[in-house]
């Protein structure tokens, strides 16, 4: 990684998001744990362990599981209270879906 002039160095990441675990987060958690988490956090309106387990998973590499457990919760929970949200999710669903395609998807572990 080349150094920023501008940015000390105990502020750059040194680690590689391709050595971490399929099952781990990068904060050695379990991904399904944290899934669980975000799902019982979210269906709590905890808005701060909500963003926070978001992050982790974002973090690790997990963004198709943070999609789908999003997309889930909205069509079961949701989708009635906020008929709107169907609009935001396609638009968003199909921007990710052109600019993340399958061969980006084999060459990184992580979507």
């Amino acid at each position: 990684m080349k150094n920023n002039k501008y940015l000390h160095k105990k502020f750059i990441s040194t680690y590689d998001p391709n050595n971490i675990s399929k099952k781990y987060t990068i904060l050695k958690n379990e991904k399904k744990i944290i899934l669980k988490k975000l799902s019982d956090s979210i269906s709590n309106r905890n808005i701060n362990n909500s963003v926070k387990y978001i992050i982790e998973l974002h973090c690790s590499g997990f963004i198709d599981n943070i999609i789908t457990k999003l997309t889930n919760i909205y069509f079961n929970d949701i989708n009635l209270a906020e008929p709107n949200g169907i609009n935001l999710l396609y638009d968003f669903l199909n921007y990710y879906y052109k600019k993340y395609d399958g061969k980006l998807k084999k060459k990184s572990h992580y979507f």
